[in-house]
């Protein structure tokens, strides 16, 4: 709650989300990027989107705590529809929920689980409802619904071409029922270019292989 990891990310956020810009962190967890975007985007404000119940006693705690005032959590997941799934919770030996770990799609039977009945929206739906008319950063780490996710943004990644940091895991997506082909071929179609971290962790690098990690994405006609 009072911590702040991923500092080593700072100079490299800085040059991509602006000081009034729009964030959306999808898979809030325990809070640690929206704390550090809300610092980013000190004159903007970030939407951060947890299903989780228990993630979510966190994650208010962290902003409450913290004094935080640009940051709207919203108890819902993103997909590619509007409806209600199964959140799956993976419970530790010892009786604690992983809730880091928590995602959609089917079951990992090395586990024991808890389950969440939780709603979800679509990005598109989302920035309507708010009636948004600009969106300048999204990161996503959900387990492997990432292209889910995404393909319910198809309108507002066209029309507002933010800038992305995706969690891309092979084993994940297919859990989810996707693959990282399929999500590979899903962010070329919308004009989106794969960039990792260089080894001064200030400035991206161009990929050109599918790879796991977390891959930040740039539009290429903006």
């Amino acid at each position: 709650v009072v911590k702040q990891h991923h500092l080593e990310l700072c100079p490299i956020l800085k040059t991509i989300i602006p000081v009034d810009g729009i964030v959306i962190d999808v898979g809030g967890h325990a809070g640690q990027f929206s704390k550090l975007f809300s610092r980013i985007a000190s004159h903007g404000h970030v939407f951060t989107f947890e299903p989780g119940q228990y993630a979510l006693s966190i994650l208010r705690q962290a902003i409450k705590l913290n004094r935080i005032k640009n940051v709207t959590i919203t108890p819902m997941g993103l997909s590619d529809t509007c409806e209600r799934l199964s959140l799956e919770i993976p419970i530790k030996e010892s009786g604690v929920v992983r809730f880091g770990l928590s995602h959609f799609g089917r079951k990992d039977g090395a586990h024991s689980y808890e389950q969440n009945s939780v709603a979800t929206t679509t990005l598109d739906e989302f920035i309507a409802q708010h009636q948004l008319k600009r969106l300048d950063f999204i990161k996503a780490d959900i387990e492997g619904w990432e292209l889910r996710m995404l393909k319910g943004g198809h309108n507002c990644l066209s029309t507002h071409q933010p800038a992305l940091m995706i969690e891309v895991s092979q084993q994940h997506l297919e859990r989810a029922g996707d693959s990282i082909e399929a999500f590979w071929q899903f962010m070329h179609d919308i004009n989106y270019k794969p960039f990792i971290l260089g080894q001064n962790l200030a400035e991206l690098v161009s990929l050109n292989k599918k790879q796991d990690g977390d891959i930040f994405w740039l539009p290429t006609k903006k």
